[in-house]
């Protein structure tokens, strides 16, 4: 079973550019354009749709083709992220012992240790706090862009304009907002549309 390509192209200061789509007809076409930059230089982008800028992040981190860009693989990096001690959260006695003997061995207050995503106390501050998205992936913000406007109105306008391009599709493109209007025909390996004579 093959899926569908689609691709987005939009002009920014004199260039054209372009990006996958992640999840074309999944938020009524509203687009937002997001950028990892990879060692301070440019790095991949992506278009998603979402209602808002944290839900866009959130199909990023939890897309299985894509979220490993920004998604934390916690069983190699799980020492580089986490987060204050908790405060109100009662720790096991073994995790209670753990605690102390940090403390004890950096120097500092319980209560200025942070607790790695893979479970070692660390002092505050030499690592960074991740974002967990809806579905309790880890990923990392830090190096994230995401271009669009919040207030947009569903099916209304895109926060980040942009054309839809795949096979079946004509040459210019589709607005994210008529996709709803084409069809994936798995034998062919092309959309089609499923009322041409409807108006805008």
């Amino acid at each position: 079973m093959s899926d569908p390509k689609v691709t987005a192209k939009w002009t920014g200061g004199g260039r054209q550019y372009k990006a996958p789509v992640i999840n074309p007809g999944d938020w009524f076409g509203k687009t937002w354009l997001l950028s990892v930059c990879v060692s301070n230089t440019g790095g991949p982008q992506y278009v998603v749709e979402a209602d808002n800028i944290a839900e866009a992040i959130d199909v990023l981190a939890e897309d299985e083709q894509y979220g490993h860009i920004i998604a934390i693989d916690v069983a190699v990096d799980g020492d580089d992220y986490g987060e204050p001690m908790p405060g109100g959260i009662e720790l096991t006695e073994e995790m209670s012992a753990k605690a102390d003997e940090a403390a004890r061995r950096l120097g500092v207050l319980r209560g200025e240790l942070w607790l790695t995503l893979k479970g070692s106390f660390v002092e505050g501050g030499c690592i960074a706090e991740p974002h967990t998205s809806g579905q309790g992936i880890w990923y990392d913000a830090d190096n994230l862009a995401v271009e669009g406007r919040e207030g947009v109105t569903t099916g209304k306008g895109m926060p980040f304009l942009v054309t839809y391009h795949a096979s079946g599709f004509p040459e210019e493109g589709i607005s994210p907002l008529e996709y709803d209007r084409w069809e994936w025909d798995e034998q062919d390996g092309r959309f089609r549309q499923v009322c041409p004579e409807c108006e805008e």
